[in-house]
Order: structure tokens, then sequence, then C-alpha cells
């Protein structure tokens, strides 16, 4: 549970502890990075060469690769964010998890696959001609528990 205090950022633990003060926004940090995450995507959908009669794996965990490397490659100095890949092995997608360790801010960060591909599985087809915006995003609370995901020194926890 994290509770939000006035201009600065507070965030406490369970046990009413202080645990990081400061005025980073994650959201507005990865916000401010859409048309950056945008380009990157783009590239890596228009260089998806796909045949017609093929309908082999999809671009998903391509495009999260490319955007979270835009996460990564403009990261404020002093302050680390890092992030680690997400699957819904019920839908067999990839999106990457955004996160502070500083704060424990934890975001999820996609493109929806049924904005440039059709299918289920492994069998996926490219919907052509398609053209990303900014608000093709999904920028959402991560919903899982910061200390199940993340280890005390900032890195994810293997989850497989």
């Amino acid at each position: 549970m994290h509770i939000f205090i006035s201009e600065d950022i507070e965030y406490y633990d369970e046990d009413g502890e202080g645990v990081y003060k400061g005025v980073f926004s994650l959201y507005d940090f990865l916000n401010k990075l859409r048309l950056k995450m945008v380009v990157a995507a783009q590239s890596v959908y228009d260089n998806w060469q796909q045949e017609e009669d093929d309908d082999t794996g999809g671009i998903c965990h391509d495009i999260a690769d490319a955007m979270a490397s835009v996460v990564y490659q403009n990261s404020p100095k002093n302050e680390k964010v890092s992030t680690f890949g997400f699957r819904d092995d019920s839908q067999c997608h990839n999106w990457f998890v955004a996160y502070h360790p500083a704060s424990k801010q934890m975001y999820e960060v996609d493109i929806p696959f049924y904005h440039y591909e059709i299918g289920g599985g492994y069998n996926w087809k490219k919907i052509n001609d398609v053209k990303f915006t900014p608000n093709h995003i999904m920028i959402r609370p991560f919903l899982g528990d910061y200390d199940e995901w993340v280890d005390e020194d900032g890195n994810p926890i293997d989850q497989y």
C-alpha cells in the first residue's frame, strides 16, 4: 500500500515508515516518452516482413523490447528506472513493466496486439498499413506487489 502526500511524493510502507521522498513521477516520465516509444515500435512494425501465407509468431515481444530500450536510453541520471518483460500466456502476448526502485512505482507499458496483428498462440498475421500514434500506448499501474517482482537491490525476480 502506498500513500501519497502533498507536493513532494512521500511513500510509506505498511508499517508507516517513510521509504522515499522525492518529486519523481514514473507515470509522467513514461508519458513524456510516448512519442519516442511510438517511433521505436513503428520501426519494428515497418521492418516486419511476413509473406502472404505465413502466419508464424508475432512481434509483440519485439515491440515491447524496443519501447523498453527507449525507457533505458532516456532514464534520468539521478533516478534509476528499470524494466522487465511481462507475458500473458492466455493471450500469448508480451509487454513490459517499468519500475522506479526508490519509490516502488510500477507501470505496465503496452501497445495492445490487436492494433497491429491478428491471430493467437504462435500464429499471427500482420495487419497491413498500421501507423502507430502515442495514443496506442497504454500506461497503467501494475497491480502486482512490488516486493514479489523486484528484489531489495532493485533487480527483477525471475518468475519462471
